[in-house]
């Protein structure tokens, strides 16, 4: 009879506490279409991440009754772009608003037309087809992520996952701490690189001619075969390009910098270490989504406008796992990371 009833109080309670998780933790509301004007947001942005001009997209409206006007989508692809991947990724940012998308191949004319339905009613139609005359240009960038503290081997796994030339940078005021990081990297990745900043700027401030600075790139040296130095605070004088012509490192040879401190970098490269100037990369630090998203979209558009921008990403567990989704979405719009060797 005890068991019974401690059988009996120890379901009430899992029964209160499942109760308690419904009220207090509800999980994500599943996404609602507020508005036809989201699905041609979606349409229109997906577009844009596989970069095809909007002079290549026509639109034509179909009034079908007094409140539905139906849109229709004609657009002709470039050839290094498929039809049937702009179709995938389309569906996933339009499956949440519960929009199916059936697709239809005309293999004679080489089109795939695309059908969006909601609540069993078409709403979109697109028509892609390929131009083969439509040749999208490549476009450099760059890519580098920094630590505040020694990389975890998840954290390097997920790097290498990204497929991509990934720049390491550590940042530290501490010698110890750069040297034992760097010694672990040794066999991982090649080369790392040490933040530096000019005084009076946030983060590690140290000037090239802090004696110091030398001492703990001779100090990180030993541990670590090729090192290098990733400079900021020269008002954008020889920031890094994916494109620079002049040195492997992406630099102009210090161009902006004054006597004593050029003496200084000359006297680093004697130690064999490169220095990067970086003023002009976009530096990405936060931890908040939309945040992060906002500053990945704006920069896959800096990519396909600006000659081989660079971006600084802080590598956080979060930050690292929202670059695999976005690395491959900048990538469609016919962006290439080169490495930074």
């Amino acid at each position: 009879m005890k068991r019974k009833k401690l059988l009996i109080w120890l379901l009430s309670g899992s029964c209160l506490a499942a109760l308690a998780i419904l009220l207090f933790y509800p999980g994500e509301s599943p996404q609602r279409l507020r508005s036809l004007a989201q699905a041609d947001s979606l349409i229109v942005q997906e577009l844009a991440l596989f970069n095809v001009s909007s002079g290549r997209v026509r639109t034509t409206e179909y009034p079908v009754t007094d409140d539905f006007t139906r849109k229709h989508y004609s657009v002709d692809l470039p050839v290094q772009v498929s039809a049937t991947h702009y179709h995938a990724e389309l569906r996933k940012q339009l499956q949440p608003l519960r929009i199916e998308t059936i697709g239809y191949a005309d293999v004679p004319d080489g089109e795939l037309t695309l059908q969006l339905v909601y609540q069993d009613k078409i709403i979109r139609t697109l028509t892609l087809r390929t131009d083969q005359e439509y040749i999208r240009v490549p476009h450099p960038a760059g890519l580098m992520v920094y630590f505040d503290q020694r990389p975890r081997s998840s954290q390097l796994d997920k790097l290498r996952r990204l497929d991509i030339p990934v720049g390491i940078v550590l940042r530290s005021s501490s010698r110890r701490s750069l040297s034992r990081w760097a010694a672990s990297l040794s066999e991982t990745a090649s080369p790392v690189w040490i933040w530096k900043n000019d005084s009076g700027r946030t983060f590690e401030p140290v000037s090239f001619d802090d004696s110091g600075l030398e001492r703990t790139l001779e100090a990180v040296s030993l541990r670590h075969g090729d090192v290098r130095l990733l400079a900021f605070g020269h008002n954008g004088q020889g920031a890094w390009r994916a494109d620079a012509p002049d040195g492997q490192d992406g630099t102009d040879g210090g161009a902006g910098l004054d006597g004593a401190e050029r003496e200084n970098l000359e006297r680093v490269r004697e130690l064999g270490v490169g220095v990067t100037f970086a003023d002009d990369m976009e530096i990405v630090s936060t931890d908040d989504r939309f945040e992060f998203d906002r500053r990945m979209l704006a920069f896959s558009r800096l990519a396909r406008k600006a000659g081989g921008p660079g971006m600084l990403v802080r590598g956080t567990d979060r930050s690292l796992e929202w670059l695999e989704e976005w690395v491959p979405r900048i990538q469609r719009g016919g962006v290439v990371f080169v490495s930074h060797d």
